[in-house]
C-alpha cells in the first residue's frame, strides 16, 4: 500500500519499480518500489488535474495528459528524480489518453476533442506532431499492440476500435 492521502489518484502507470500516479490536483506523484512502494517526489507542473500517465518502456520516460490540454514529458534523471523535458499543446481540449509505441520514438495522444495525434522526435530531440487523426468520439484509452504499428482505442460511447499507423516512424 502506498499513502498518498493528500492527493485524489485519477490514473496511473508502473514501469519496473516506478509508480507514476497522476492527481486531481494536477500533481504527479512518484513511488518507488525497495521492500515497500516509497513516496519519492511530488512535481507540480499541470495546472488542471492530470487524466493518463504512460511510460516509454526501454527509456527513462514519462508522460502525463492533462485537463489542462497539455501533455507534459518527464525524464528521469539520477537518483530516480523526474525532471520536467518538454511542454506539449497540441490539443484543444482535456487529455485524456496517452500510450508510447512499444518499440519506435513514438506515441500517441487521444483527448475529449475527438483527436488523436502521433508524436515523434525530431532531429533536435524534441517531440513533434507527425499526424493527427480525427475521430467521431474522445478517445480515451489507447494500447499499442506489441512490435507493431497497430494500437486499439477505446470511445466515450462505449466502442473500441482496431486502427493502424500507415505511414510508420523509426
Amino acid at each position: 500500500m502506498v499513502d498518498i492521502s493528500d492527493c485524489q489518484v485519477t490514473c496511473m502507470a508502473i514501469h519496473d519499480d516506478i509508480l507514476g500516479i497522476g492527481s486531481r490536483s494536477g500533481a504527479l506523484v512518484i513511488c518507488q518500489f525497495t521492500d515497500a512502494w516509497n513516496l519519492t517526489q511530488i512535481i507540480s507542473k499541470h495546472t488542471a488535474a492530470i487524466q493518463c500517465v504512460a511510460f516509454k518502456p526501454d527509456q527513462n520516460l514519462l508522460a502525463t495528459g492533462s485537463d489542462d490540454k497539455s501533455i507534459i514529458l518527464w525524464e528521469m534523471k539520477q537518483g530516480d528524480q523526474f525532471e520536467f523535458l518538454q511542454e506539449i499543446k497540441d490539443h484543444q481540449s482535456y487529455v485524456l489518453s496517452l500510450a508510447f509505441h512499444p518499440t519506435y520514438a513514438a506515441f500517441l495522444s487521444g483527448g475529449l476533442d475527438n483527436k488523436m495525434i502521433l508524436f515523434s522526435l525530431d532531429s533536435k530531440g524534441r517531440w513533434i506532431k507527425y499526424q493527427e487523426l480525427n475521430k467521431d468520439n474522445p478517445i480515451t484509452v489507447i494500447q499499442f499492440l506489441k512490435d507493431n504499428w497497430r494500437f486499439y482505442i477505446g470511445t466515450s460511447v462505449g466502442t473500441i476500435i482496431l486502427n493502424e499507423i500507415e505511414q510508420q516512424q523509426q
